[in-house]
This record gives structure tokens, sequence and C-alpha cells, in this order.
């Protein structure tokens, strides 16, 4: 990865953390928010692309039945 991106990914740990904190205690507003503030400083963060698409779906159609905090991805 080039330079520029690699800090990039350092830059936005904190967001990331607190999104990740946000998804885990089932505040999907927050979640989304920070994961697409991620998505948005570096580009190239699928990961962050990916939670942020997740988070905003239980944000607006609630979480499937037995929900632990686990989102079990079943496509690449």
């Amino acid at each position: 990865r080039p330079e520029a991106e690699r800090t990039g990914f350092i830059g936005t740990i904190p967001v990331f953390t607190e999104a990740l904190e946000a998804w885990y205690r089932g505040d999907f507003a927050t979640a989304t928010d920070r994961f697409e503030e991620c998505h948005h400083a570096v580009p190239a963060d699928l990961l962050a692309a990916t939670y942020a698409e997740t988070s905003a779906r239980y944000r607006d159609e609630g979480v499937p039945d037995g929900w632990d905090g686990v989102d079990v991805r079943t496509d690449k």
C-alpha cells in the first residue's frame, strides 16, 4: 500500500475503535457515522465500508434474532 494510504489507516484507528464500540453496544447510528468517516478518510478501507453498510441496515431494519455482536459474512 502507498505510504499515504497506510498513514490514513493509522490515523483512523481511534475513530474505527469508537465505531466498533458503538457496534457492540448496538448504537448503529453512531457506528454508521464513524465507519463512514473512516471510509471517507481512506476510500481503500473496504472493511469500514462494509461495516458502515451493515450498521446502516441494522439501524434501519433492526438486528437479526439472537444477534450477539458477530456478523457472519457469507460473501467475499
